[in-house]
């Protein structure tokens, strides 16, 4: 019973605490199918469906098998990315990257029918979006840490490069004079 002796903060319990949490973001839930309806159901029959599924007591387990458990369905979900892995942050600086590339395209596209069109509303509406995305994403990139690894370092200057560009476009857009007042 060692393994009752490990204080709140230690690794051991940490690491147990990571591994669970990783398993309720994976988890599906329960099979709603498979359940019982309350709206077709009367209270009683309801609990009665369900009570088998609810233990009563539970019998008090050690530390280390615990996390000898969790470690056995962690074993083969290499496949997820950890919450501070570098492919989760590297993924989270590439999805930034193409959101703001695909605003500039959209903007872009937005201006040019703009100035054939001289629909004042349409550009405001797309220049507003474009103003969010950049706040958001800057919100987001500030949030991804890349100290210490030189290729998130680098992605991350490159993506802070395009957020820049995108906050440049659609402060040119909206100076711009419209075709109506020229």
């Amino acid at each position: 019973m060692a393994g009752l002796a490990l204080s709140p903060g230690s690794p051991e319990i940490n690491d147990l605490a990571h591994k669970v949490f990783a398993l309720a973001l994976t988890d599906d839930g329960p099979d709603i199918r498979q359940q019982p309806s309350k709206l077709f159901s009367t209270r009683d029959k309801f609990q009665e469906l369900r009570a088998p599924e609810i233990p009563s007591s539970f019998a008090p387990i050690p530390v280390s098998e615990a996390t000898r458990s969790v470690q056995s369905l962690l074993k083969d979900s290499t496949s997820y990315p950890g919450y501070n892995s570098v492919e989760r942050k590297k993924e989270i600086l590439l999805d930034i990257q193409s959101r703001v590339l695909n605003t500039q395209k959209t903007l872009s596209l937005t201006e040019t029918l703009y100035n054939e069109s001289g629909d004042a509303y349409s550009i405001r509406l797309a220049l507003d979006a474009a103003a969010g995305i950049v706040a958001s994403d800057v919100r987001l990139l500030n949030s991804v840490k890349t100290s210490g690894n030189a290729e998130l370092n680098k992605l991350r200057v490159e993506v802070m490069e395009a957020v820049r560009a995108l906050d440049q476009l659609v402060d040119y857009i909206g100076s711009t004079p419209s075709p109506q007042c020229l």
